[in-house]
Order: structure tokens, then C-alpha cells, then sequence
């Protein structure tokens, strides 16, 4: 897993980064399409 090297915690859409295996698990937890589009581009599509 990478670690944060920036943030701003007053900005709800800053997030840290991930593992794909993290986003694996939450598309499997959450029943959501997963896309992996590069080494740093992943989407995650939330149902419904």
C-alpha cells in the first residue's frame, strides 16, 4: 500500500491511496463494477 504524502482534511474528496487488492475487496463487499484504467486510475461505479 502507498501512503499519503499530501492531504487536506477540510476536502471530503481528498483520499488516500489504495491498494488494488483494497479495491477488490470493496467491488466484491459492495457488489460495484470495478475498472481499472492505469497504475493510478481506478473506478469504482456504487450501485443504484
Amino acid at each position: 500500500m502507498v501512503g499519503c504524502t499530501w492531504h487536506d482534511k477540510s476536502d471530503r474528496t481528498h483520499i488516500c491511496f489504495f491498494s488494488v487488492q483494497t479495491f477488490q475487496w470493496l467491488a466484491l463487499r459492495w457488489q460495484a463494477p470495478l475498472t481499472i484504467l492505469g497504475q493510478d486510475v481506478i473506478l469504482l461505479n456504487k450501485p443504484g
